[in-house]
């Protein structure tokens, strides 16, 4: 989807070099990096402010019980493999709920805050979205591959595949750029881009 300027590079090195102030020390493996990772940054940046919004919103009080300073320091030096097994996470808290809690609870599929984004997409924000990522004014900055975008639009109108995800990116960098059509545009980042991974 990215024209080669601003691809970043695939190595692990760079992620290493990017979000050194973000992962605990090297030694820790992949799975405790992500741990620490989404514990530290995702949850207080992005999950818990969502939750907090959208509670408040329809009035609700959230608690979050298993974020008990406690009960995570305890969790924390637990061998990976207690807590992910055969693809499946958190199965050492299972095991330990497993007779405290109905069947049907227990392997609920995760539920969120979701919006129905796709079928806006196909939908009131159909028009919209194509005037804008596939306009002139965005496509015109060189960031990413006009065609690819098309496949990406028509897979998705289409029903092929849900592109939504990088669709609703697209349309949101295309607004913010019309918000500050007048600022400079950053400078790609200056990096060998041989083994660069394409998104």
């Amino acid at each position: 989807m990215l024209k080669p300027d601003w691809m970043l590079p695939a190595d692990g090195a760079y992620l290493t070099r990017a979000f050194v102030n973000y992962l605990p020390a090297k030694s820790a493996g992949t799975l405790s990096q992500a741990l620490h990772f989404e514990a530290t940054n995702r949850l207080t940046g992005d999950m818990l402010v969502n939750v907090g919004r959208m509670s408040m919103a329809a009035s609700l009080e959230v608690r979050c019980p298993l974020l008990d300073h406690q009960l995570a320091e305890f969790a924390a030096p637990i061998p990976n493999g207690w807590k992910l097994r055969n693809g499946q996470g958190k199965h050492i808290l299972l095991r330990a709920l497993g007779d405290r809690l109905p069947r049907k609870l227990l392997h609920r599929e995760k539920m969120g805050f979701a919006i129905p984004i796709r079928d806006w997409l196909n939908g009131p924000l159909r028009e919209m979205t194509r005037d804008l990522i596939l306009g002139q004014s965005f496509l015109s900055k060189g960031i990413v591959s006009p065609s690819f975008v098309q496949h990406l639009l028509r897979e998705h109108e289409t029903g092929r595949r849900d592109n939504q995800t990088w669709l609703w990116s697209l349309l949101v960098l295309a607004m913010g750029l019309e918000d500050t059509r007048d600022a400079r545009l950053p400078v790609p980042p200056a990096q060998p881009l041989a083994g660069a991974a394409r998104t």
